[in-house]
């Protein structure tokens, strides 16, 4: 090639490269343009206003210039759009400076320029075309996308990614690449520190972002098609076609079709009260150190009412305030919800959410702790899976766990109805819980609220609390030992308060909750719940255990359950230095009732007549208020049997709860039961344990009338009325277990006690008790003996009856009878005149029973002082119906030996031959 052709080939490319450059520097002062239009400043310092008017005040293009990369390296503020009426300019030469801080403040529009607010947002994630959702890398929301091969370009926009590792942390703690929208940064927070974790979850949010959306667009993909389409309206539940028994129990306890045919994105109504709206919170302080990962716990939740939980939340929370949504499904067995299933699916269309699903089913504590153990935020807020948020319901929470790091926290809870799925601030849970004797939470609505201060609470309804997850695993976290459902709530709330901790309720937190009707989600297996309650109150409860057992009384008829090794919690609690149980009452809950167990709780058990003793008082599976109380045979299980004599107030309780309205009946002297609130009606009872009578002392009609057995015409069974008192009347004996006493506890509790030994035959004789008064009458346990029901005495029969042999346990100092309760508990004499389980420390083993050579059968003190306290004495014989009947009891011994009533003839039955001298 000669001289001439070089020259022209090197012109030509000297042309070209030129124009390739060219092309370059008027790309570069595009997106120099572009960037700082959308991003409008950098930051690292906080005095923005002065460095401002420094900057611009007085000051030429060409001097600004100068200062330019001197005043970035400081950190100081600026706005390009403040500073100069020619941007165009400026832009044209801040591209050779390119960012050199590390940090980039998102949603910095100038507070001047509101008209363009949203294009000062950190949303600078290119759009791929309708129906092309291609994965681009997250370096792209800090420029427009653009293709260059300008090396000084991309090793610019390459160092800036690296230095502010934006890619890394979007991708690790927001999940960007299996997103399938872009996350485009908030348009609504410009005040947020740079590089803060409230700055961080402010970019992980999806584009189109409104005041009600404030996640953005969320379940759609990029071209706007929705991933969910709503279903057809179905006709309201109440209408003829619609078989609505059917309806709420196939949707588990709410009407599911009309829940699948709702919006997913519905506003719930605003419902805090005047006072909580007018307060701001400091969204930079609370998301700077509290910002939350959010635990939603489910088990074959239907779609449409957890999708709607999700977008409440995401749409109505503040994007600085979360940091992750962490969906845990506890195996659930819905096609939609299983790994790689529809749930999966949608949620790369929901930002910051995330799932996790359990390799078998655990159960919501399992869940929740597999939730918050897979959380990353210093807060945890735990959430039920058919919830809608209230406008401002996190940032309360947020603001006293700031001012109280050891409270855990819990909101109002107002009411999704189940039927039409309407929004009600009437129904729910307010801001005071206490809790039942059956270990579940009781609650009230709290009203409206003058003040914003948080509320002490002793409980919290369980699905929905906030706190810091430090102090949370701290004290322990969710008790590992508990089974799928079921007092969680109580047992955190008891280990709350006793080791260290608050409960509060934050009234100006409000949440709907979806309550179910006629359904339930799933089934639980009643051992579990019954293990979770009885491990509460094992753990925490102390003397009032035996409260929560006969209020708990599946054990009754399932003897091999258990509530687990409860070591690590003993462990913990020792650790942790927890107070007792009567200090929760006194400090915690002093409303509560039954605070002083002996002075308030005369009897807990089954009320048999003494007359009848096949027969127990009975709700006849019927525990609502106005309906009656009758009788029915003797069962020993409890439930539809199962009373409380209480003394403060003296009132005849029902165990069983009212079956709607979950409140604590009590028998009325109409035989009916009534609420147990209304005193005038309910606790005007005298209960004489000596006579067995059960008396109204009420100024009314009913004053002086006692409980009586009422006989039934045919074959019905007797019914129960008030009538006129006769202490002569045995219609009117009736007979209940003591309180406190082993005869409701758990068998594991018993072996636990070393109850279970009992007394031990060694070859003793079954004998007779013979009366030297009256030979014809043998003492007598009388038919179906149980624990506290009367000694008598009748007429001996040959061989004696079952309920008159007796065995004399000489080594332990009991008298025990062959006879056995209907669950099949050995029974010993007890004082004064009844028969007790033979493990009942108090009544049958702290004292020694023996029968004298000169025929008196002795109460002593104990085997080592042999101090007669009491005698053995027939009473009352001959003045029954039937003229050989009476009964014994325990007297003071007389002072002479001649005394017949208290002289007995011990017979051994095998032989005939009498034990003691007559």
């Amino acid at each position: 090639m000669d001289l001439a052709s070089k020259e022209k080939a090197l012109e030509k490319q000297t042309t070209r490269h030129d124009a390739i450059r060219v092309e370059n520097i008027r790309k570069e002062r595009h997106y120099a343009k572009e960037w700082l239009k959308r991003w409008g400043f950098l930051t690292q310092g906080e005095q923005r206003e002065d460095a401002l008017q420094a900057f611009c005040k007085g000051r030429s293009y060409e001097e600004t210039k100068r200062q330019l990369s001197k005043i970035m390296k400081d950190g100081v503020m600026y706005d390009a759009e403040k500073c100069f009426h020619d941007p165009n300019q400026w832009y044209r030469d801040v591209k050779d400076i390119g960012p050199q801080n590390k940090y980039l403040h998102p949603a910095t529009a100038s507070q001047e320029i509101v008209a363009v607010r949203k294009i000062f947002s950190p949303s600078a994630v290119h759009h791929s075309a309708p129906g092309k959702e291609t994965e681009t890398s997250w370096s792209g929301a800090f420029s427009p996308p653009f293709r260059t091969e300008n090396p000084l370009r991309l090793k610019r926009y390459r160092e800036f990614v690296k230095d502010f590792r934006i890619d890394e942390v979007l991708e690790t703690e927001y999940g960007q690449r299996r997103k399938a929208q872009h996350y485009v940064g908030s348009t609504f927070y410009p005040n947020l520190t740079p590089g803060s974790r409230g700055w961080l979850n402010a970019l992980a949010v999806f584009d189109k972002q409104e005041p009600n959306r404030l996640h953005g667009l969320l379940g759609t993909t990029r071209n706007g098609t929705p991933l969910w389409t709503e279903f057809p309206r179905p006709p309201p539940l109440e209408s003829p076609q619609v078989d609505r028994e059917a309806e709420l129990k196939e949707g588990g306890g709410f009407y599911r079709r009309l829940s699948n045919a709702l919006p997913l994105d519905r506003e719930a109504p605003d419902s805090r009260d005047p006072v909580c709206r007018s307060i701001s919170y400091n969204l930079q302080k609370l998301s700077d150190t509290l910002d939350v990962s959010i635990v939603i716990a489910f088990y074959n939740e239907p779609m449409s009412t957890l999708l709607r939980t999700i977008h409440s939340i995401l749409n109505s929370t503040p994007p600085p305030l979360i940091r992750e949504v962490i969906l845990v499904n506890d195996y659930s067995d819905d096609i939609a919800l299983l790994p790689g299933g529809f749930l999966d699916q949608y949620t790369a269309y929901l930002p910051k959410t995330s799932v996790v699903h359990l390799d078998e089913r655990s159960g919501i504590v399992s869940a929740r702790l597999a939730g918050i153990q897979a959380a990353s935020s210093p807060v945890i807020v735990v959430l039920d899976s058919h919830v809608e948020v209230n406008i401002g319901w996190l940032e309360p929470q947020l603001d006293r766990l700031w001012r109280s790091p050891e409270s855990i926290v819990f909101p109002q809870i107002d009411s999704i109805i189940p039927t039409d799925f309407s929004f009600s601030n009437t129904s729910g849970i307010g801001c005071w819980l206490s809790f039942n004797w059956d270990v579940q939470e009781r609650s009230t609505l709290t009203g409206a609220v003058s003040s914003p201060e948080a509320i002490e609470s002793p409980v919290h309804a369980g699905g929905l609390l906030a706190f810091r997850k430090d102090f949370f695993l701290r004290i322990g976290g969710y008790d590992n030992g508990f089974s799928f459902w079921g007092a969680e709530n109580v047992e955190l709330s008891f280990r709350t308060w006793m080791c260290g901790g608050r409960l509060e309720c934050i009234p100006c937190a409000r949440v709907y909750h979806l309550f179910r009707e006629g359904g339930v989600g799933y089934a639980t297996p009643p051992e579990a719940l019954w293990k979770n309650r009885m491990r509460t109150a094992s753990i925490w409860m102390d003397d009032y255990y035996e409260l929560a057992a006969a209020n708990n009384p599946y054990h009754l008829d399932h003897k091999s359950v258990t509530i687990g090794n409860v070591e690590e919690m003993e462990a913990l609690k020792k650790k942790l230095n927890c107070k007792n149980f009567q200090w929760f009452l006194d400090v915690v809950d002093p409303k509560h009732e039954f605070r002083r167990l002996g002075e308030t709780i005369l009897g807990l058990g089954h009320i048999k007549s003494e007359n009848r003793r096949d027969l127990c008082l009975d709700v006849m599976n019927n525990p609502a208020k106005g309906s009656s109380v009758g009788l029915f045979h003797c069962h020993g299980l409890l439930g539809n049997q199962g009373f409380i004599l209480t003394k403060k107030p003296s009132q005849l309780r029902l165990l069983l709860a009212e079956k709607d309205s979950h409140e604590t009946l009590c028998v009325t002297p109409q035989a009916t039961m009534e609420s147990c609130d209304t005193t005038l009606e309910t606790a005007q009872y005298e209960f004489d344990y000596d006579t067995g009578t059960i008396r109204w002392t009420g100024e009314d009609e009913w004053k002086d009338t006692c409980m009586q057995v009422e006989p039934a015409t045919g074959n019905e069974l007797p019914l129960v009325k008030w009538k006129p008192c006769d202490k002569a009347n045995p219609d009117q004996k009736w007979s209940w277990p003591p309180f406190p006493s082993s005869r409701y506890l758990p068998e594991e509790e018993k072996r636990h006690r070393g109850l279970l030994q009992g007394p031990k035959l060694m070859g003793e004789p079954r004998v007779l008790i013979k009366s030297k008064e009256d030979p014809s009458l043998c003492v007598d346990a009388l038919p179906h003996p149980d624990h506290g029901t009367r000694l008598g005495a009748t007429a001996c029969k040959p061989g004696g009856s079952v309920s008159q042999r007796f065995f004399i346990i000489g080594n332990t100092g009991q008298i025990m009878l062959d006879a056995k309760t209907i669950s099949g508990d050995a029974l010993c004499i007890g004082y004064p005149d009844r028969v007790f389980l033979c493990e009942d420390e108090k009544r049958t083993r702290n004292f020694s029973v023996e029968i004298r050579q000169n025929g008196l059968v002795v109460w002593t003190d104990s085997p080592e002082t042999r101090q007669a306290k009491a005698c053995l004495t027939l009473v009352d014989a001959h003045k029954f119906s039937s003229p050989s009947q009476g009964f014994v009891r325990f007297e003071a011994c007389a002072k002479t030996a001649d005394d017949a009533s208290q002289l007995w003839i011990v017979k051994e039955i095998q032989n005939g031959t009498d034990v003691t001298s007559s």
